[in-house]
């Protein structure tokens, strides 16, 4: 949209897929030390994660890979409104699902040196607020 563009952003276009392995996703490429761009394209063709590595530990902030925790954390306690948008709005669910995948693979593990957010979860948000 042009108002998403009326502060003249620099654009620069990556291509999914060609980077290294990031966790268990392809296509990861470092932006700048410590910066990695993650494809996870299925919200919408050019999806994208950004892990920071903020020296105690990376935090993964996956955008709309997933809207609620619950889709991730092995509950499967999503609100209906939340995942029935998902699916009407999703790019391609079948990446959608596989990013889901990955993402309650990861959020299982329990990884000390990684923290997961996305864009809609205010409880994930208060919890990375909480740990600094």
């Amino acid at each position: 949209m042009a108002a998403q563009r009326d502060h003249d952003p620099e654009l620069v276009r990556y291509t999914p897929r060609t980077g290294e392995r990031w966790r268990g996703f392809a296509g990861a490429e470092e932006l700048f030390p410590g910066i990695v761009l993650i494809s996870l394209p299925g919200h919408t063709r050019g999806h994208a994660a950004i892990a920071v590595d903020t020296g105690p530990r990376w935090v993964l902030h996956t955008g709309d890979a997933f809207y609620d925790r619950g889709q991730i954390d092995g509950t499967g306690k999503a609100p209906l409104t939340l995942t029935t948008m998902e699916r009407a709005i999703a790019h391609d669910r079948r990446k959608v699902q596989d990013n889901h995948d990955r993402l309650r693979e990861l959020w299982s593990a329990g990884e000390p040196d990684l923290l997961l957010v996305n864009a809609h979860d205010r409880k994930l948000l208060r919890q990375a607020q909480a740990t600094g």
